[in-house]
Protein backbone atom coordinates (compact mmCIF):
# COMPACT_ATOMS: atom_id res chain seq x y z
CA UNK A 1 0.00 0.00 0.00
CA UNK A 2 1.21 3.51 -0.82
CA UNK A 3 0.48 6.26 1.72
CA UNK A 4 1.17 9.96 1.18
CA UNK A 5 2.09 12.13 4.17
CA UNK A 6 1.67 15.89 3.72
CA UNK A 7 1.78 18.60 6.38
CA UNK A 8 0.15 21.96 5.59
CA UNK A 9 -0.35 25.24 7.44
CA UNK A 10 -3.75 26.89 8.04
CA UNK A 11 -3.64 28.40 4.54
CA UNK A 12 -2.79 25.16 2.76
CA UNK A 13 0.90 25.98 2.32
CA UNK A 14 3.39 23.10 2.30
CA UNK A 15 6.72 24.96 1.98
CA UNK A 16 8.42 28.34 2.21
CA UNK A 17 11.89 29.03 0.88
CA UNK A 18 12.39 25.31 0.01
CA UNK A 19 11.69 24.30 3.64
CA UNK A 20 8.78 23.89 6.06
CA UNK A 21 6.69 27.06 6.57
CA UNK A 22 6.81 26.75 10.39
CA UNK A 23 9.50 26.22 13.05
CA UNK A 24 10.81 22.71 13.73
CA UNK A 25 8.17 20.82 15.75
CA UNK A 26 9.30 17.83 17.84
CA UNK A 27 5.80 16.29 18.11
CA UNK A 28 5.38 16.52 14.35
CA UNK A 29 8.73 14.82 13.74
CA UNK A 30 7.99 12.10 16.34
CA UNK A 31 4.67 11.32 14.61
CA UNK A 32 6.43 11.17 11.23
CA UNK A 33 9.09 8.81 12.60
CA UNK A 34 6.50 6.50 14.20
CA UNK A 35 4.56 6.18 10.94
CA UNK A 36 7.55 5.64 8.64
CA UNK A 37 9.92 3.35 10.61
CA UNK A 38 10.90 0.17 8.73
CA UNK A 39 9.11 1.42 5.61
CA UNK A 40 10.16 2.62 2.17
CA UNK A 41 10.17 6.44 2.13
CA UNK A 42 10.00 8.15 -1.26
CA UNK A 43 10.81 11.87 -1.44
CA UNK A 44 11.73 14.59 -3.90
CA UNK A 45 15.05 16.40 -4.13
CA UNK A 46 13.77 19.50 -2.27
CA UNK A 47 12.77 17.38 0.73
CA UNK A 48 16.15 15.63 0.68
CA UNK A 49 17.98 18.96 0.64
CA UNK A 50 15.82 20.50 3.41
CA UNK A 51 18.11 21.41 6.38
CA UNK A 52 15.35 20.24 8.77
CA UNK A 53 15.40 16.75 7.22
CA UNK A 54 18.04 14.46 8.82
CA UNK A 55 18.78 12.50 5.65
CA UNK A 56 19.17 9.66 5.16
CA UNK A 57 16.33 8.70 7.51
CA UNK A 58 17.53 5.90 9.79
CA UNK A 59 15.81 2.47 9.80
CA UNK A 60 13.99 3.33 6.58
CA UNK A 61 14.76 2.68 2.93
CA UNK A 62 15.28 6.13 1.45
CA UNK A 63 14.43 6.63 -2.23
CA UNK A 64 14.98 10.03 -3.84
CA UNK A 65 13.04 10.93 -6.99
CA UNK A 66 13.73 13.86 -9.29
CA UNK A 67 13.18 14.86 -12.91
CA UNK A 68 15.24 16.43 -15.68
CA UNK A 69 14.10 19.75 -17.19
CA UNK A 70 12.53 19.53 -20.67
CA UNK A 71 12.63 15.73 -20.54
CA UNK A 72 10.27 12.81 -19.88
CA UNK A 73 13.00 11.04 -17.89
CA UNK A 74 12.45 10.48 -14.17
CA UNK A 75 15.35 9.46 -11.92
CA UNK A 76 15.57 7.92 -8.47
CA UNK A 77 18.43 7.13 -6.12
CA UNK A 78 18.04 4.06 -3.91
CA UNK A 79 19.39 3.58 -0.38
CA UNK A 80 22.57 1.90 -1.71
CA UNK A 81 23.18 4.90 -4.03
CA UNK A 82 22.04 3.22 -7.26
CA UNK A 83 20.67 5.65 -9.84
CA UNK A 84 17.67 4.33 -11.76
CA UNK A 85 15.81 5.95 -14.64
CA UNK A 86 12.46 5.51 -16.37
CA UNK A 87 10.85 7.40 -19.22
CA UNK A 88 7.33 8.60 -18.43
CA UNK A 89 6.36 8.43 -22.10
CA UNK A 90 6.56 4.64 -21.85
CA UNK A 91 3.34 4.74 -19.83
CA UNK A 92 1.56 6.03 -22.93
CA UNK A 93 2.35 2.82 -24.83
CA UNK A 94 -1.10 1.29 -25.54
CA UNK A 95 0.18 -2.26 -26.08
CA UNK A 96 1.56 -4.88 -23.73
CA UNK A 97 3.26 -8.03 -25.06
CA UNK A 98 1.26 -11.24 -25.43
CA UNK A 99 2.16 -13.69 -22.65
CA UNK A 100 1.53 -17.21 -21.44
CA UNK A 101 0.17 -17.40 -17.89
CA UNK A 102 3.36 -17.18 -15.74
CA UNK A 103 1.61 -18.19 -12.50
CA UNK A 104 1.55 -21.69 -11.02
CA UNK A 105 -0.80 -21.01 -8.14
CA UNK A 106 -0.99 -24.54 -6.70
CA UNK A 107 2.75 -25.09 -6.20
CA UNK A 108 4.01 -23.93 -2.77
CA UNK A 109 6.85 -21.39 -2.80
CA UNK A 110 10.18 -22.58 -1.45
CA UNK A 111 11.71 -20.51 1.37
CA UNK A 112 14.58 -19.54 -0.95
CA UNK A 113 12.20 -18.18 -3.62
CA UNK A 114 10.53 -14.78 -3.84
CA UNK A 115 6.78 -14.50 -4.09
CA UNK A 116 3.49 -14.01 -2.28
CA UNK A 117 0.71 -16.22 -0.89
CA UNK A 118 -2.89 -15.00 -1.13
CA UNK A 119 -6.21 -16.51 -0.07
CA UNK A 120 -8.67 -17.33 -2.81
CA UNK A 121 -11.47 -16.58 -0.31
CA UNK A 122 -9.87 -13.36 0.95
CA UNK A 123 -8.81 -14.79 4.31
CA UNK A 124 -5.11 -13.96 4.52
CA UNK A 125 -2.42 -12.33 2.39
CA UNK A 126 1.33 -12.83 2.92
CA UNK A 127 3.71 -10.45 1.13
CA UNK A 128 7.10 -8.80 1.85
CA UNK A 129 7.24 -10.68 5.17
CA UNK A 130 3.99 -9.00 6.21
CA UNK A 131 0.61 -10.62 6.91
CA UNK A 132 -2.83 -9.09 6.33
CA UNK A 133 -5.63 -11.19 7.84
CA UNK A 134 -8.45 -9.79 5.69
CA UNK A 135 -9.20 -6.91 3.29
CA UNK A 136 -8.88 -3.41 4.84
CA UNK A 137 -7.11 -4.75 7.94
CA UNK A 138 -3.68 -3.48 9.00
CA UNK A 139 -0.75 -5.69 8.02
CA UNK A 140 1.70 -6.96 10.65
CA UNK A 141 5.25 -8.22 10.40
CA UNK A 142 5.43 -12.01 10.23
CA UNK A 143 3.10 -14.77 9.08
CA UNK A 144 -0.39 -16.09 9.74
CA UNK A 145 -3.00 -18.62 8.66
CA UNK A 146 -4.16 -18.40 5.03
CA UNK A 147 -7.33 -20.19 3.93
CA UNK A 148 -7.52 -21.56 0.36
CA UNK A 149 -3.96 -20.42 -0.47
CA UNK A 150 -2.77 -19.48 -3.95
CA UNK A 151 0.98 -19.23 -4.57
CA UNK A 152 2.52 -16.59 -6.84
CA UNK A 153 6.22 -17.06 -7.51
CA UNK A 154 8.39 -14.10 -8.66
CA UNK A 155 5.55 -11.74 -7.81
CA UNK A 156 4.56 -8.92 -5.48
CA UNK A 157 1.19 -7.69 -4.19
CA UNK A 158 0.03 -4.34 -5.59
CA UNK A 159 -2.49 -2.73 -3.21
CA UNK A 160 -4.66 0.30 -3.86
CA UNK A 161 -7.35 1.77 -1.60
CA UNK A 162 -9.65 4.78 -1.99
CA UNK A 163 -10.61 7.23 0.72
CA UNK A 164 -14.16 7.20 2.08
CA UNK A 165 -16.57 8.24 -0.70
CA UNK A 166 -20.15 9.57 -0.46
CA UNK A 167 -21.28 9.70 -4.12
CA UNK A 168 -23.54 12.68 -3.57
CA UNK A 169 -25.37 13.62 -0.38
CA UNK A 170 -23.28 12.40 2.56
CA UNK A 171 -26.39 11.92 4.71
CA UNK A 172 -28.30 9.72 2.24
CA UNK A 173 -28.01 5.95 2.03
CA UNK A 174 -26.96 4.48 -1.34
CA UNK A 175 -27.10 0.99 -2.76
CA UNK A 176 -23.72 0.01 -4.19
CA UNK A 177 -24.45 -2.90 -6.49
CA UNK A 178 -21.26 -3.38 -8.53
CA UNK A 179 -17.81 -2.10 -9.51
CA UNK A 180 -16.72 -2.25 -13.17
CA UNK A 181 -13.04 -2.29 -14.13
CA UNK A 182 -11.37 -2.00 -17.52
CA UNK A 183 -7.73 -2.92 -18.11
CA UNK A 184 -5.27 -2.42 -20.91
CA UNK A 185 -5.07 -5.33 -23.35
CA UNK A 186 -2.65 -8.12 -22.30
CA UNK A 187 -2.51 -6.91 -18.68
CA UNK A 188 -1.15 -9.70 -16.46
CA UNK A 189 -2.13 -10.33 -12.85
CA UNK A 190 -4.67 -11.92 -10.48
CA UNK A 191 -7.21 -9.55 -8.94
CA UNK A 192 -9.11 -9.19 -5.66
CA UNK A 193 -11.56 -6.32 -5.10
CA UNK A 194 -13.58 -5.45 -1.99
CA UNK A 195 -15.98 -2.70 -0.91
CA UNK A 196 -16.43 -1.60 2.72
CA UNK A 197 -19.30 0.54 4.07
CA UNK A 198 -19.07 2.77 7.14
CA UNK A 199 -20.84 0.18 9.33
CA UNK A 200 -17.93 -2.22 8.74
CA UNK A 201 -19.56 -4.68 6.31
CA UNK A 202 -17.17 -5.89 3.57
CA UNK A 203 -18.12 -7.56 0.29
CA UNK A 204 -16.07 -8.52 -2.74
CA UNK A 205 -14.24 -11.43 -4.29
CA UNK A 206 -11.24 -12.91 -6.02
CA UNK A 207 -11.70 -12.59 -9.81
CA UNK A 208 -8.74 -14.62 -11.05
CA UNK A 209 -6.61 -13.56 -14.00
CA UNK A 210 -7.15 -10.00 -15.22
CA UNK A 211 -9.43 -9.61 -18.24
CA UNK A 212 -10.02 -6.46 -20.32
CA UNK A 213 -13.37 -5.95 -18.56
CA UNK A 214 -14.23 -7.18 -15.05
CA UNK A 215 -17.40 -6.79 -12.96
CA UNK A 216 -17.51 -7.27 -9.18
CA UNK A 217 -21.03 -7.48 -7.69
CA UNK A 218 -21.51 -6.24 -4.12
CA UNK A 219 -25.18 -5.21 -3.55
CA UNK A 220 -24.77 -3.39 -0.22
CA UNK A 221 -26.25 -0.24 1.32
CA UNK A 222 -24.49 2.54 3.20
CA UNK A 223 -23.88 6.29 3.41
CA UNK A 224 -20.22 6.12 2.52
CA UNK A 225 -17.84 3.44 1.35
CA UNK A 226 -14.28 2.71 0.25
CA UNK A 227 -12.76 0.31 -2.28
CA UNK A 228 -9.63 -1.83 -1.92
CA UNK A 229 -8.05 -3.55 -4.93
CA UNK A 230 -5.18 -6.04 -4.73
CA UNK A 231 -3.36 -7.56 -7.70
CA UNK A 232 -0.79 -10.36 -7.63
CA UNK A 233 1.74 -8.85 -10.05
CA UNK A 234 4.54 -10.75 -11.80
CA UNK A 235 7.91 -8.99 -11.92
CA UNK A 236 8.20 -9.52 -15.69
CA UNK A 237 4.66 -8.81 -16.90
CA UNK A 238 2.82 -5.46 -16.46
CA UNK A 239 -0.79 -4.47 -16.01
CA UNK A 240 -2.57 -1.12 -16.29
CA UNK A 241 -6.10 -0.22 -15.18
CA UNK A 242 -7.78 2.22 -17.55
CA UNK A 243 -11.01 2.96 -15.69
CA UNK A 244 -13.08 2.10 -12.61
CA UNK A 245 -16.81 2.83 -12.49
CA UNK A 246 -19.09 2.38 -9.48
CA UNK A 247 -22.66 1.27 -10.04
CA UNK A 248 -25.01 2.63 -7.37
CA UNK A 249 -28.68 3.47 -6.90
CA UNK A 250 -28.53 6.78 -8.75
CA UNK A 251 -26.51 5.54 -11.73
CA UNK A 252 -22.77 5.38 -12.31
CA UNK A 253 -20.02 7.58 -10.90
CA UNK A 254 -16.74 7.64 -12.83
Amino acid sequence: MIKAIMAVDDKGGISKGSSMPWPKNSKDLQWFKKNTLNQVVVMGSKTWEDPFMPTPLKNRENILITTKDNSADMFCVTANKEVKKTNLLEFNDPTFPIFSDPFTTTTPIDSSESGIICSQSGQGFLYRNRFMAEPFSDSVVGGGTIADPLYFKDSYLAKSETNWMHLGDEHSEKQIYRVDLSFQKNSCGHLWLYVKIDEGLIKGQYKGMIKPHIKVFTNMRGRRFKIQMMIATHHNFPWAMREMSIGHLYGKSF
